[in-house]
């Protein structure tokens, strides 16, 4: 495989039908392409925060009890209705996803072949392979959840055996017991990584199946394997190539984005580790600069996204050597 070629004619793809950018903008909404979206914390406290609380105002808390019931209730509801708010936003966006990268896959692939496209054109096409999309992605990554569910079992098992064999006096049982349900999770972990490496591998090559050849949901995940290992070397290769410029292009975008947010969150962080009040243009500049820094970042991920996916679809298709059906037709 020509690899400059490929690249050349994926860059001409999507620099030429700026329209392309757009759908990778949609194509890694959620997903984390650029990084994931997990808000860890890292606070932590002890018994000692509790020592200065108000515990006067619990007699008066339990002679307003009904209204306490009440107030709690709503709080309840209100959190359940956002909770279902944001759910239902999370599988819109996921839809979106997953029509902007069947578009994307059947646009790069025209257009490479010469066909004119429009990205209402693009849309349309991932619009009819989104059922197929949805249906892969289950089968797929819905075996993740089966083992989450799995090893959250196994270890609540590990737990209650331990718990037990305290109780009863037979710690050194229920330590065994647990020690055991302890190497049988590290057991499912390994697998848990070793499953998700494969399918992360497939899953590229399964989409293009269903796009490109139409085929069913099996059928694609099986037609993706089938041309990773009769293109193993080549496939490997792309891989390391876009680890490679992955990590360039995170290692550019971070040495744009650190002196943005020096620059734009400093006097903020200055005067309120002085001390000081903050100030109007204190709050603007910091909220400029995030913006900034969160368009600049959507950017390129964009282009990332999009390059990588035509770069993919090209090579899928000089695997396969299929060609576009209105191409054959001429």
């Amino acid at each position: 495989m020509d690899y400059g070629n490929l690249f050349r004619r994926s860059w001409d793809v999507i620099w030429n039908h700026k329209f392309m950018l757009v759908l990778g903008f949609l194509a890694a909404l959620g997903s984390g392409a650029g990084g994931g979206g997990g808000g860890n914390s890292n606070y932590t406290f002890d018994g000692s925060e509790f020592e200065n609380m108000p515990f006067e105002t619990i007699p008066e808390l339990s002679q307003n009890m009904e209204a306490f019931v009440a107030a709690m209730a709503a709080a309840g509801a209100i959190i359940a209705g956002l909770l279902c708010f944001f759910f239902i936003i999370a599988i819109v966006l996921w839809l979106v996803r997953l029509t902007a990268q069947a578009g994307l896959i059947d646009a790069a692939y025209r257009l490479d072949a010469g066909e004119k496209m429009t990205f209402g054109e693009a849309i349309s096409a991932g619009w009819q392979k989104l059922g197929q999309m949805v249906g892969l992605n289950i089968v797929l990554f819905g075996v993740f959840f089966v083992m989450a569910i799995i090893g959250a079992v196994v270890l609540a098992m590990g737990i209650g055996a331990t718990v037990a064999g305290a109780a009863t006096g037979e710690g050194e049982v229920g330590a065994v017991l647990g020690a055991g349900l302890v190497g049988l999770i590290c057991c499912l972990l390994c697998v848990f990584l070793l499953f998700a490496i494969v399918v992360s591998v497939i899953y590229p090559f399964a989409q293009r199946a269903v796009i490109l050849e139409d085929k069913g949901v099996f059928s694609s995940i099986s037609r993706g394997w089938q041309v990773i290992k009769e293109n193993l070397g080549e496939v490997i290769i792309l891989i390391l190539i876009f680890l490679v410029l992955g990590i360039v292009v995170g290692a550019l975008t971070f040495a744009v984005i650190l002196p943005i947010a020096a620059l734009s969150f400093a006097p903020t962080l200055i005067r309120f580790f002085s001390g000081g009040a903050l100030e109007v243009m204190d709050v603007l500049l910091a909220s400029g600069g995030l913006l900034c820094i969160v368009l600049f970042g959507a950017a390129i991920n964009a282009i990332f996204v999009a390059f990588r996916s035509s770069v993919v679809t090209l090579a899928y298709g000089e695997f396969t050597s299929k060609k576009p059906a209105a191409v054959l037709a001429e």
